[in-house]
């Protein structure tokens, strides 16, 4: 064991005693919504075991409420943040109108958002995205790893909470350290590492069975890199400003060293625990409530169990022969006196019972945000209008998580995506005055969010219209208001395409040609009155 390789094993320690309080918490939520995926937590991890508790969980699960919540959830988020068939952000300068861009600056821009999508839509993301905002719904957590395939494609790897132990090294507020664990056989850790880097006991299994089944766990660090108490920041993958390296858990050897030059993994939470860099999601607060109509569903469908098949009581007079008796469909049982055996009612209120799980199943849906997506219990369809309706009450509802998962989530994830296609030019050159740029999203949980300034407007404009009529305030009060600013700012909240809102120059232009037409016109109709008034006016005899 190496001392550096000590040094990560022992960080790596601390940060297991850290999240071991919180796993409890997390298995408990994956129990009682989707058992399947809460596999990793636990000293036992291997898919035996997962395998046998997940089945175990799923036995004792009798209520999809929470299920459906979390996947209703899910795929708000994913249609709500980054829809597939929609541009869902653009590239901007802060604080600098698109129409004072310089040509080439705009163009860049511009350009670079459209392939920035293109490439995003082109890869795996959309398959991964639905597992990783299930996790986010589920326990408040996930990672998702981007990387950059050698077909010049985005690659996106969804990386589990269980396998995640993660650190804010250097106290900026965001996550910027992950040490995971991940298990391999001896040919893949030969394949990724190269035989040589291997410990020697992994040598010595590859020599004698390179296709031994058995995994070894390795632990890949990926944090800040920092050298004499400065960040790093060079060019060759050993001095890049984020260190990338894998070591072998049992020994301690460090079997890869690497970099990257932006934090790699998308780590959002939902809501942090405090004192922690962990979440947890809207489902940790529906727990109690989902348990609850879990019991009672498991005591509801035992008494409708006792209801169809029937409950009965017999007379102990040593003469009635149960062993003949058949409770079936058709069959005759002679019997010598019909009060032997009599039907047992039940004693629960099954009315009583099903209100009350509705009211349950209302509350659960309600505290996920499910219940403004799902469909009404009625019998007729729905309108475009009522879907649309219902759509921006359910995203209006995420506005607050809209924050944190534009901080935490969107601004990395393009961040990311950015650095990656740039160094492989597949954005081309940037203008040499390029300055400084960022994401400006316009997804409809982005418009939702932003609704509130639209309806400003709409109340600041009906008032100013109602003041200009006033006796003694009069239109002169509307030179104050820049309607032509104020629709570019409107189009901006209402996440109208940049290409199509025409800028200042392009809008007087039009108007000076406008105004020129309608003078040219009025002179071409004065010039036509005159010569009408000259034709209808009296000749003079000529003497």
């Amino acid at each position: 064991m190496t001392d550096k390789g000590q040094e990560y094993l022992k960080t790596f320690k601390q940060l297991q005693t850290q999240r071991a309080p919180l796993e409890d918490t997390w298995r408990e939520c994956f129990e009682h919504s989707y058992p399947l995926r809460g596999a990793g937590f636990g000293e036992i991890n291997d898919a035996t075991s997962n395998a046998s508790r997940a089945k175990n969980d799923q036995a004792i699960l009798y209520d999809s409420t929470a299920t459906e919540a979390c996947r209703a959830l899910a795929s708000l988020l994913i249609g709500g943040l980054t829809p597939d068939t929609a541009n869902w952000f653009d590239l901007a300068i802060p604080g600098t109108a698109d129409h004072k861009l310089s040509g080439p600056v705009k163009e860049f821009l511009q350009q670079g958002a459209k392939t920035l999508l293109a490439m995003i839509q082109d890869s795996n993301y959309s398959a991964q995205a639905l597992d990783f905002f299930l996790d986010i719904a589920i326990v408040g957590q996930a990672g998702l790893y981007i990387e950059l395939l050698e077909n010049g494609k985005l690659n996106f790897e969804r990386w589990p909470l269980s396998s995640l132990y993660i650190a804010d090294g250097t106290k900026a507020q965001k996550i910027d350290t992950v040490y995971r664990r991940v298990m391999m056989t001896v040919a893949q850790a030969a394949s990724k590492f190269g035989p040589d880097a291997l410990p020697d006991d992994m040598k010595e299994v590859l020599a004698a069975d390179p296709t031994a089944i058995k995994t070894y766990a390795f632990i890949h660090v990926i944090q800040p890199r920092v050298r004499a108490g400065k960040r790093a920041n060079g060019k060759t993958a050993k001095q890049l400003p984020f260190e990338s390296v894998y070591i072998a858990e049992k020994c301690g050897t460090i079997t890869q060293e690497s970099g990257y030059h932006e934090f790699p993994v998308v780590i959002p939470r939902w809501n942090v625990l405090p004192g922690t860099e962990y979440g947890v999601g809207p489902l940790n607060e529906a727990l109690p409530d989902i348990k609850t109509l879990n019991k009672m569903m498991e005591m509801f469908l035992s008494n409708a169990s006792m209801a169809i098949a029937g409950t009965y009581i017999g007379v102990d007079d040593n003469t009635f022969d149960t062993e003949k008796f058949k409770f079936e469909p058709g069959v005759v049982n002679w019997v010598g006196d019909v009060n032997n055996i009599k039907a047992l009612a039940s004693g629960g209120n099954i009315g009583v019972t099903n209100d009350i799980m509705m009211k349950l199943e209302s509350k659960i849906k309600q505290i996920m945000m499910a219940d403004g997506i799902a469909p009404p219990q009625q019998t007729r369809q729905m309108t475009a209008e009522e879907i649309k309706t219902r759509n921006q009450i359910a995203r209006s509802n995420l506005s607050p998580a809209h924050g944190r998962l534009r901080a935490e989530f969107l601004n990395p994830l393009i961040e990311r995506c950015y650095g990656l296609a740039a160094r492989a030019g597949a954005l081309g050159e940037a203008p040499e005055d390029m300055p400084a740029f960022m994401p400006v999203f316009k997804s409809p949980l982005a418009q939702a969010a932003r609704m509130d300034e639209v309806m400003t407007l709409d109340r600041f404009e009906a008032n100013l219209m109602q003041k200009s009529q006033v006796e003694g305030i009069g239109p002169s009060i509307l030179d104050n208001y820049d309607p032509d600013a104020a629709m570019r700012y409107r189009a901006s909240l209402e996440g109208m395409p940049v290409g199509l809102i025409r800028d200042s120059e392009a809008v007087a232009a039009i108007r000076e040609k406008r105004a020129r037409e309608q003078q040219a016109a009025m002179q071409a109709e004065q010039e036509a009155q005159m010569a009408q008034q000259q034709a209808d006016a009296p000749v003079d005899e000529l003497e």
